[in-house]
């Protein structure tokens, strides 16, 4: 009998103990959890994608992001420059002329010796991104009118006119700037900027389109075309060459006037007057002559409500003489859009008829 009880007594610890270690095992297994719990998400600078989790631990060891002391040196002499010159911290409006300016020079010298220093530093890169050459083309050595870019590609030549920023290699450089993905491939490509603009909802945007065009795998030229505007008859497109050399990129920027405007005399007058009146009544905005070439400033007449008086009768005298000719014909149908904007804005011009417009009779300027 007293044997049985040993061996139940023995039995009851046996249980005893391995509920005990159940218990134990449980607990830490709780407690591993809650610090696997303990974990956050941790995202590249300048990235959607985020990196695998790390436990806060191992987190406080990683090194945290520094600026480096010529960064920060190079950041500060910059706003103190751009302060000095009176500049309100806009740097996109300095134009400096006198490249005999030591600072300018200097900053200039930095500005592309911490690029090069930092190139495969995104994220100093990015903060780089912020400033631009007080001198233009501060990367290029300028010959003539061509700008060289030693020991580099067409594509890096281009990146480094788009991080200079404050250029006369590309025009309207904050039109294009973007486009650099199309380079890389070597493909000829054309993109619409007035669809672009109407889908990011822009209302304005000077350009139809800029064309990316390789003549071949060592030659690309850039167009920039502007978007057509009967008021201005004379317009041209801006066009950059790169040409790669076994030193480096030859580039040249020059302009080429388009035909789009050669109609006859008496279609020009009669625009440049229904421009004056429509300047005058501010249906459109005015023009500002010291943008224009000689001969478009020729063909420019001030604005005026005056000449609104007979253009009427006009337009319908040129609509009959030229009706054959369906260029002509547009450019009557986008002046007398512009026209009836202050008079009739109601009325749908592009749903009116060549044969409606010449028996309509002529609108007073007081009706």
């Amino acid at each position: 009998m007293k044997f049985k009880k040993n061996m139940l007594c023995s039995t009851l610890i046996r249980h005893c103990l391995i509920v005990s270690i159940c218990l134990f095992i449980i607990a830490c297994g709780n407690d591993k959890t809650e610090q696997q719990d303990s974990t956050v998400t941790t995202y590249n600078f300048n990235s959607s994608n985020h990196q695998t989790l790390h436990n806060i631990s191992d987190i406080s060891n990683q090194p945290k992001t520094v600026i480096p002391s010529d960064i920060e040196a190079y950041r500060a002499r910059y706003a103190n420059f751009v302060q000095t010159l009176g500049l309100k911290n806009k740097p996109n409006i300095i134009k400096i002329q006198d490249t005999s300016n030591k600072e300018a020079l200097a900053l200039d010298k930095d500005f592309i010796f911490l690029r090069q220093k930092y190139h495969d530093d995104s994220k100093i890169l990015q903060i780089l991104s912020a400033y631009q050459c007080f001198i233009p083309d501060c990367s290029a050595i300028i010959q003539d009118t061509e700008y060289f870019y030693p020991n580099m590609t067409i594509l890096e030549a281009y990146q480094t006119i788009i991080m200079d920023k404050y250029t006369k290699v590309l025009n309207n450089i904050d039109v294009i700037h973007e486009y650099d993905y199309v380079l890389k491939n070597k493909q000829t490509t054309t993109i619409d900027l007035q669809s672009q603009a109407t889908l990011q909802n822009k209302k304005t945007q000077p350009y139809q389109y800029v064309k990316f065009a390789w003549e071949n795998p060592n030659r690309l030229i850039i167009t920039l075309s502007p978007k057509e505007e009967i008021c201005l008859p004379y317009r041209y497109n801006s066009i950059t060459t790169f040409i790669q050399e076994t030193n480096g990129v030859r580039t040249k920027r020059y302009e080429k006037k388009l035909p789009t405007f050669s109609y006859p005399a008496d279609l020009v007058q009669f625009v440049a007057q229904s421009c004056a009146c429509a300047m005058g009544m501010g249906n459109i905005s005015h023009i500002i002559p010291e943008n224009l070439d000689d001969l478009s400033k020729g063909n420019l007449i001030k604005p005026d409500t005056q000449y609104c008086d007979l253009l009427d009768s006009k337009r319908k005298e040129l609509w009959e003489k030229y009706m054959q000719d369906s260029r002509i014909i547009t450019i009557l149908q986008h002046e007398q859009k512009m026209y009836r904007a202050e008079y009739s804005p109601i009325v749908d011009i592009d749903s009116i008829s060549i044969e409606s417009q010449l028996s309509t009779q002529q609108i007073s300027p007081n009706n």
